[in-house]
């Protein structure tokens, strides 16, 4: 299947780099891959049937019926390799099979693809066995090896295979590159993916060398793969990778994997510890609270600052609040051979690698200031191709935190925003600069599960102020910010007889990846070998994202007023005691009067064209800059939240908000006029115009004033002396502003609650964007082969927020699972046939009672996965789905897993998810086989505040990380319509032709 939407993001990242020498490299010559090797292949009379099967077709013929064929002759050479390299007999052997009319399932990152070929590990008997196979199966993504795409003839594209091969590079975290082929009409292409896309040269079909030299790659992926990762495909509940290394060893279930190439960053929450069965394990997920941050990334080999250094120094004293506690890190290093394990990289905070060293020393004098650039070990012999060095960093985090979409009230975000520019500022006096403050970065009601010999230091955290202030707490945000009795920091501090502060940032900032050390990052030298700018697209700021984009000439005449309105306060005065306990703010509102005189002195001289315009800003990251990104991310969230309560309408007409929504999530670094557009929300006549809800008008106004502080051109203003001695002025302003909105007493509207399942919607976003895929798209388990959908949903009845799982039904671990006897004996679930369809309806409709939405049980519908022609799966459904409404209401099995579709918990009918209209859609084909089975308990359910809100799960959070994806951002990226699309390959098409 070819999801046009999903290949045309990959393509564009992953130009192939088709190498000579390609079929000569280490892992294609895997196995001493020699000549006697090949000699004896390719005089066995099987491989010599099967090339001249693969050769025979012509371009009339199906592409369906060149899979058998292609993955006999496969198996075959996998076969021959496992005996003639003398590979035990314990070993596991690669096998190929195709699935070409089902998406391969147990995609959880929700992604629906269809591979032609599939590669996987299994027994030599299962391989033998495969070799006379004609039909395919279905695999998960996590236990796949290698992929394959097949085309008649004259279709040079390489758009899905990129896609495929990026995509199980994200699915297994474990091996350190990706192997593929590519096959169109006669020709074959063999195709690797680590730091870089790499082909072969094309060779005719009927050769045995490229074959040869993909099954050696992936037995090499297969032998050098990250030990210390493994996922176990035993867990029936939810997808599970363990963990282990020599002091660590943990569960954990992924959520998130990054774009491959790149970072490729698998994030995974732990499961609590105590269990290793997979009955311990389930009810950890469903029931217990996280235990903590799992992520593998691959990161640049000559970066001077790893994430690990940075939080050693950053809590090198004590916890610091508001910031991730690390519990393990590992950083490996290159190894020649890749078979063994890396041993620990030790490098001290901003020193260089040896191998970076080497690098700078042979690189040309004009390629010195560009970023250093290397071949990558595997290539090193086979190709002059200079690639990034990235290295495996592994780190255990123990803190937990969720979405600022789960903020209560706008009062609760603007108190996250605080909590969030505060610890940025005591970030930056520590010499430390964050540069990718996003949305996905900054997270709320934080809960840690490290303490250790360490004691948590004490900040002027929101709360704190607040108390100091005698501030009265609105009784939904009373736990906000405070320690509760169960904190591990208290159960710590009594097993040392010691105290711990009371109060404690609302806030968790995470991911330092991309921070630095603020003095290094200032030196010439030390900005030649890092990227000058970093960040997520729609929060960098963007002086950074496109120096001169932002306008400079903004009346700023009313920023003093607004500034010291927090001094006029009655509760002003004890709150900006409390909150500069070291009197930072001194001498800040002079310095802004000064400025702002200058401002208006500047804009007249340039009025009558006496001075030059404003030079542009170089690209070296500030603090402020930080704080711009705290902004943008604020801004998003106030923009789109909505009140929960329906007696506050929104506006009738919401074309500001529509635009100010596409701009943003069209934004993209070297972004030329999209930038220009983000920009000119810095301005007043933007922010002036109301884009919140009407409710939060005035919490406009205050985004306002920042944006008038943001749009001065600091940079020219450096020479001054508060500035030089407090490089955070920013924060402090932003600080300034929110302590003046935060301590008035008239605005009611900060503690309306908030709607926490869905932001404000738009109507026409999803002709500009791409929804993420709800989660009848992703398999429950991913472990079995069968993938799992949904029937239609059922009314959710309104009830009060669960303080904890006890009263809920998800336990099924006693009931039968009836997909058992169909995994057991590796076959396919039948489609249902007509006439017992209508009969199984003709006796629920007689015989079964309407059963009222609050005693509906929850259980999934599993789709079949016969390989059927199209339109006999059509014809099935079509079958299936009469009566869909009747029969709806009367069964006990009905099902809604959509975690990310939006739905308030009172409507009775919901609306579906925004998708693009090119975006292919799996329907559910009920499973019917086995009418005695006991029902199947869907515990994965939605994301329903009523049921998760109050929970830090597995479970819980992996939804909520989900619906805040697909709702607040759909997919993060620009995808033009089908008809942009067209229009944009015809004319590349004709740019090439008049190249040629």
């Amino acid at each position: 299947m070819y999801a046009k939407h999903v290949h045309w993001y990959n393509a564009e990242a992953m130009e192939p780099v088709v190498e000579e020498k390609f079929l000569d490299g280490k892992p294609q010559t895997y196995g001493d891959v020699n000549e006697e090797m090949k000699e004896k292949m390719a005089s066995d009379a099987g491989i010599k049937r099967g090339l001249k099967a693969v050769a025979r077709f012509t371009k009339k013929d199906l592409e369906n019926r060149r899979y058998a064929p292609t993955i006999q002759l496969l198996n075959r050479l996998s076969c021959l390799y496992f005996e003639i390299s003398k590979r035990r007999p314990e070993k596991e052997a690669i096998v190929f099979t195709f699935a070409p009319t089902r998406e391969a399932p147990g995609s959880f990152l929700g992604e629906a693809f269809q591979p032609d070929y599939l590669a996987y590990l299994a027994s030599v008997a299962e391989l033998r066995d495969a070799i006379s196979a004609e039909n395919g199966g279905l695999l998960p993504w996590s236990v796949l090896i290698g992929v394959g795409e097949h085309k008649r003839s004259g279709d040079d594209r390489l758009a899905q295979l990129k896609t495929y091969t990026s995509l199980l590079k994200r699915y297994r975290p474990d091996l350190h590159a990706i192997h593929g082929f590519y096959v169109n009409g006669n020709d074959v292409e063999i195709a690797s993916l680590d730091t870089v896309f790499r082909m072969s040269k094309v060779c005719p079909v009927d050769t045995l060398e490229p074959w040869l030299a993909l099954v050696a790659s992936l037995y090499h992926a297969a032998d050098t793969r990250y030990q210390p990762l493994t996922y176990n495909s035993s867990q029936l509940d939810f997808h599970r990778w363990d963990v282990e290394y020599e002091n660590l060893k943990i569960a954990t279930v992924p959520f998130h994997v990054g774009e491959a190439p790149g970072r490729t960053t698998f994030a995974a929450l732990e499961l609590a510890p105590g269990g290793a069965t997979q009955d311990a394990l389930t009810k950890a997920f469903y029931e217990t609270p996280a235990h903590g941050f799992f992520k593998s990334s691959w990161q640049s080999a000559t970066a001077r600052w790893t994430e690990s250094e940075l939080l050693e120094r950053i809590h090198k004293d004590g916890w610091l609040p508001g910031v991730v506690r690390h519990r393990f890190t590992r950083r490996e290093i290159e190894v020649k051979d890749p078979a063994q394990t890396a041993p620990k990289a030790k490098r001290k905070p901003g020193a260089q690698s040896a191998k970076a060293k080497e690098v700078d020393a042979a690189k040309e004098p004009e390629q010195q200031t560009a970023q250093t650039q290397a071949t990558t070990a595997q290539s090193q012999a086979a190709t002059t191709t200079t690639t990034q060095i990235r290295v495996r960093e592994v780190i255990n985090l123990g803190s937990i935190g969720e979405p600022l979409s789960e903020a209560r009230t706008m009062r609760h975000l603007l108190w996250a925003f605080y909590d969030f520019v505060e610890t940025s500022s005591q970030l930056a006096k520590l010499g430390i600069i964050h540069r990718d403050l996003s949305w996905f970065n900054c997270l709320i009601l934080p809960r840690h599960t490290v303490a250790g010999e360490k004691r948590p230091l004490s900040r002027p955290c929101i709360r704190r102020i607040l108390e100091a202030a005698n501030v009265k707490i609105d009784e939904k945000l009373e736990a906000i910010g405070k320690r509760q009795p169960s904190d591990i920091d208290i159960a710590s501090a009594r097993a040392r007889g010691d105290t711990v502060d009371e109060f404690m940032p609302c806030t968790l900032v995470t991911d330092f990846d991309h921070s630095a050390d603020i003095e290094q990052l200032a030196d010439k030298q030390q900005k030649l070998n890092i990227r000058e700018r970093t960040g997520t697209n729609m929060f960098i700021a963007c002086d950074l994202s496109e120096p001169g984009s932002v306008f400079y000439e903004n009346p700023s005449e009313a920023l003093p007023i607004v500034l010291a309105a927090v001094d006029t306060n009655p509760k002003g005065r004890a709150a900006l005691a409390a909150a500069f306990p070291d009197n930072d703010d001194n001498g800040f509102i002079d310095m802004v009067e000064r400025v702002v005189a200058q401002e208006n002195k500047r804009r007249v001289q340039l009025d009558l064209k006496l001075v030059p315009p404003v030079p542009i800003p170089d690209r070296l990251h500030q603090p402020r800059h930080d704080a711009e990104s705290l902004f943008w991310a604020h801004l998003w969230g106030s923009a789109r939240a909505q009140p929960r309560v329906g007696e506050f309408p929104d506006s009738d007409d919401r074309s500001n908000y529509k635009e100010f929504c596409a701009t943003m999530l069209r934004h993209k670094i070297h972004g030329g006029n999209r930038e220009a557009g983000r920009a000119f929300y810095l301005g007043p006549q933007a922010l002036k115009r109301l884009f919140f809800h009407p409710h939060f008008k005035r919490v406009q106004e205050l985004f306002l004033f920042m944006a008038l502080y943001l749009s001065i051109p600091w940079h020219i203003y450096e020479h001054e002396a508060y500035i030089q001695e407090h490089p955070d002025h920013a924060h402090v302003a932003f600080r300034r502003l929110l302590l003046g909105m935060l301590l008035r007493d008239d605005m009611p509207e900060l503690d309306v609650e908030l709607n926490t399942e869905e932001p404000r919607v738009i109507e026409g976003l999803d002709e500009a964007l791409q929804f993420a895929v709800p989660s009848k798209r992703r398999a429950v388990t991913g472990n079995e082969s069968i993938p799992q959908t949904a029937s239609k949903s059922s009314v959710v009845e309104k009830k009060a927020p669960a303080a904890d799982v006890a009263g809920l039904d998800i336990n099924r671990r006693d009931e039968l699972d009836r997909r058992a006897q169909f995994r057991a004996e590796n076959t396919q679930v039948p489609l249902v046939k007509k006439k017992e369809t209508k009969k199984k309806k003709k006796e629920l409709k007689s015989s079964t009672p309407a059963v009222t939405p609050a005693s509906t049980s929850v259980t999934p519908a599993s789709t079949s996965t016969s390989q059927v022609s199209t339109r006999s799966q059509k014809r099935a459904r079509e079958e299936t789905d009469v009566d869909e409404g009747a029969a709806k209401k009367m069964r006990a099995d009905a099902v809604d897993e959509q975690d990310v579709q939006p739905m308030a918990v009172d409507a009775p009918e919901p609306e579906p998810e925004p998708v693009a209209e090119d975006q292919p859609h799996l329907d559910a084909v009920p499973d019917e086989t086995n009418k005695d089975a006991a029902a199947l308990r869907n515990k994965t359910q939605r994301y329903i505040a009523a049921v998760h809100q109050p929970l830090q799960t597995v479970n819980a959070l992996r939804l909520k990380i989900w619906k805040d994806r697909a709702l607040w951002f759909g997919k993060g990226k620009f995808s033009p319509p089908p008809q942009t699309r067209k229009e944009t390959a015809a004319k590349e098409t004709a740019a090439k032709e008049s190249a040629a």
